[in-house]
């Protein structure tokens, strides 16, 4: 993971949201796989790039989130 804030480099720790060093945001670095195709995507929302995130998960929490579809705005420049 890195901070965005201070570039913290360190693993990925699954209880750590922060960064311990300056409390800035987290990002996860990931390099995708050359064999993954976005055809092959399955589900909705943000869990349908599971298989991208480099960790296992025992169960998923969701509520049925994401699949909001853009809408073409009719507001002026």
């Amino acid at each position: 993971m890195k901070c965005l804030e201070c570039g913290n480099l360190f693993g990925i720790e699954p209880n750590v949201i922060s960064c311990p060093r300056c409390g800035g945001l987290l990002e996860i670095e990931v390099k995708l796989p050359s064999t993954l195709s976005l055809n092959r995507l399955r589900g909705r929302g943000a869990w349908r790039y599971r298989d991208t995130i480099p960790a296992r998960f025992k169960e998923i929490a969701t509520m049925g989130e994401g699949g909001t579809p853009i809408a073409k705005s009719n507001a002026k420049p």
